[in-house]
């Protein structure tokens, strides 16, 4: 059954529609309130994420136990602070949708097709260049190394591992340029003055992101509760 996004009933009066809030977990409610940096959409039966491309400063987005095969709505955005796409049905070719974005905290454990493989995580990471931590674990400069250097080595195998997606994948023409297409709200702009993309990459790069990590699920955690108690 397709549950598509859409806007919240009349119940819900104009000032929360500038809420940067919002917990719609066990309901079939998605909303595309421009204003929102978090978004919980737990538990629904979703099957698409159409309406997600309105929220423009969109910085949490938790989809996990839904039953998602696409991620294709979520292709304009630039960066996220935290995506929980776990527990759903996702395959290895979505993961071309959001390949070009920074995500701090990515999980997508649980979803079947993705879990079966046994070299899922290295996988994971060779598909997405630009992820901090994965399914927990923080990605370090000394793990993005030896996923190279698997992927080298087992080329030189009779059985290679073959890639999951191509090196060079095909982008419509309106969205080459983020920059000027993509979206990003303040999170995501504060993001990048402090972590440019083409910023070298070393160990000291590394505690800088763990820090940043640290404060950014600080924050998230924070604002969550600050909303539960409400």
């Amino acid at each position: 059954m397709k549950v598509p996004m859409r806007a919240l009933p009349n119940r819900y009066n104009h000032t929360e529609e500038k809420s940067d809030y919002a917990n719609f977990s066990h309901t079939r409610i998605m909303p595309q309130y421009e204003y929102l940096q978090i978004l919980i959409c737990n538990g629904n039966s979703l099957t698409t994420l159409a309406g997600a491309e309105h929220i423009k400063h969109l910085w949490k987005l938790d989809v996990g136990n839904n039953q998602i095969r696409s991620l294709q709505h979520l292709s304009r955005f630039i960066a996220l602070g935290s995506l929980i796409l776990s527990n759903n049905n996702l395959t290895w070719i979505q993961l071309q949708h959001i390949r070009h974005m920074c995500i701090l905290d990515l999980r997508l454990d649980g979803n079947p097709t993705l879990d079966a493989d046994p070299n899922y995580r290295q996988h994971i990471l060779d598909c997405l260049p630009r992820i901090w931590m994965f399914d927990g674990v923080f990605v370090s400069t000394a793990e993005r190394n030896q996923i190279d250097e698997f992927f080298t080595q087992s080329s030189l195998t009779q059985k290679p591992v073959r890639r999951k997606l191509a090196r060079d994948v095909f982008m419509p023409s309106n969205l080459k340029d983020r920059s000027i297409n993509g979206l990003f709200g303040p999170k995501a702009t504060e993001l990048f003055a402090k972590f440019p993309i083409n910023c070298f990459v070393n160990t000291e790069l590394d505690r800088k992101r763990i820090r940043h990590l640290a404060y950014t699920e600080q924050d998230l955690l924070l604002n969550e509760m600050k909303h539960d108690d409400r």
